[in-house]
């Protein structure tokens, strides 16, 4: 995905007011680069920003200027929500009336941007453990020097191990679970990335369990 790039979503809540379509179907239609329009300019300084009034404004710096005036809208705001150091999402804020100084407001807006950027990371933690755990591949995480950390569904059938929790309470490293060959393989591929021969830090390779 190109990060400069910033493109409509169907995330809309307009009160059921069919007043203000146009201008929604103008959003849905408009994609924006960083630094282009209201939402560009807040991707580009990743701070909030509110114009008091839209209609005054040229549609170089206020975009859907022309649709705002053919629906009512007057003041807009928007903010940044940053996941992991990337702003992940603009969010904007429309008003049929003129509203004064935002600023103060915008500033409360911060907390709950944040809160937002915590859903995020907790949603997509939560959905890399359900796919891992569904996956039919077996996945290990390991130390530095071999020992598992953590592994899914399918490396706890691979390894036969019933429902032991398949985390760090085992004590054992992957290659004592392998066949030699595959284990030869595993240790070489783990002193390259130790070493910094290799930029890799996911090893992928076919094991089978030993009779």
């Amino acid at each position: 995905k190109d990060p400069s790039l910033l493109l409509p979503t169907h995330d809309w809540n307009d009160c059921g007011r069919t007043q203000y379509k146009d201008f929604t179907d103008t959003t849905l239609a408009t994609n924006f680069r960083i630094g282009e329009g209201m939402p560009g300019r807040v991707l580009q300084k990743r701070v909030p920003e509110w114009i008091q009034d839209v209609q005054v404004l040229d549609a170089k710096t206020f975009h859907r200027a022309e649709a705002a005036k053919r629906t009512g809208i007057h003041t807009a705001a928007a903010f940044p929500v940053v996941f992991r150091n990337r702003v992940v999402l603009i969010v904007e804020l429309f008003s049929e009336f003129i509203l004064q100084n935002l600023t103060t407001n915008l500033e409360l807006v911060a907390p709950v941007a944040q809160m937002l950027a915590r859903v995020m990371e907790r949603d997509a933690a939560n959905m890399s453990r359900i796919i891992l755990q569904t996956v039919p591949w077996a996945v290990v995480a390991l130390s530095s020097v071999g020992s598992i950390m953590h592994c899914n569904k399918a490396a706890t059938q691979l390894f036969d191990v019933g429902e032991t929790p398949c985390d760090e309470s085992w004590g054992i490293t992957l290659a004592s679970l392998l066949g030699p060959q595959a284990a030869e393989m595993l240790q070489s591929a783990l002193d390259n990335i130790a070493q910094g021969k290799s930029e890799e830090s996911l090893i992928v390779t076919t094991v089978a369990r030993p009779a």
